[in-house]
């Protein structure tokens, strides 16, 4: 499987994402049949329009995380340009022309998106188009900054991560939970940008004050 996400936003790249996935699945190229490929966006509209144009059995990801436009926009700033219910649209017209059920990917944290409330307003939204969801659990990061301190994103616990899924799947809900892998070297998902960034502060702290770590 091929999933197009991470630091970088797919549709804001679309021309060589899009290159990239017809050489992946050309026969001429690596030959990766189109249900194996995924293309995973914030919500950018205009991208998701395109993307729907381009005839290709691709499997699309939505970076949801949050059920409602005020709790998104907290966490996701694109959601005050791009906000859910005209990103609900545009899935809707990409599964028209596809029949390619959307993925929702849902990071849970602690007290903020993991409550008894936001599952129902989960379901309600899952329940407007045919989809399924990716439930990923938060990995703690011992670096936050200023943004992320006012947040307070913590992890919710594996407890609290099951009662919300089962929540989700008494109402029929598809659920996937992701599993966790690399945590301990701080590898697991959205540790890398973090470890790089506090790596470049020590380095700076290191060259500033011409400290000897040898």
């Amino acid at each position: 499987n091929i999933v197009f996400m991470g630091m970088g936003e797919p549709f804001w790249n679309y021309k060589n994402v899009i290159s990239a996935i017809k050489i992946l699945n050309s026969e001429n190229g690596l030959n990766i049949a189109a249900r194996k490929i995924s293309v995973s966006t914030c919500g950018i509209i205009p991208g998701i329009e395109k993307f729907t144009e381009e005839n290709l059995q691709i499997n699309l990801a939505i970076s949801l995380h949050a059920p409602s436009d005020a709790l998104r926009s907290r966490l996701m700033p694109i959601n005050k340009k791009y906000p859910l219910n005209e990103i609900l649209h545009a899935l809707a017209y990409y599964y028209s022309k596809t029949k390619i059920r959307i993925t929702f990917e849902y990071i849970l944290f602690r007290g903020m998106n993991d409550r008894d409330e936001d599952a129902e307003k989960l379901i309600k939204l899952s329940k407007r188009i045919p989809s399924k969801m990716n439930i990923i659990p938060f990995h703690a990061i011992t670096f936050y900054s200023e943004k992320e301190r006012i947040l307070k994103l913590r992890p919710s616990s594996g407890k609290r991560i099951d009662e919300f899924v089962e929540i989700l799947r008494q109402q029929n809900v598809t659920v996937f939970v992701r599993s966790s892998a690399g945590e301990d070297i701080d590898a697991a998902c959205g540790q890398l940008a973090v470890r790089h960034e506090r790596k470049s502060k020590r380095e700076t702290l290191i060259q500033a004050h011409n400290i000897n770590v040898a």
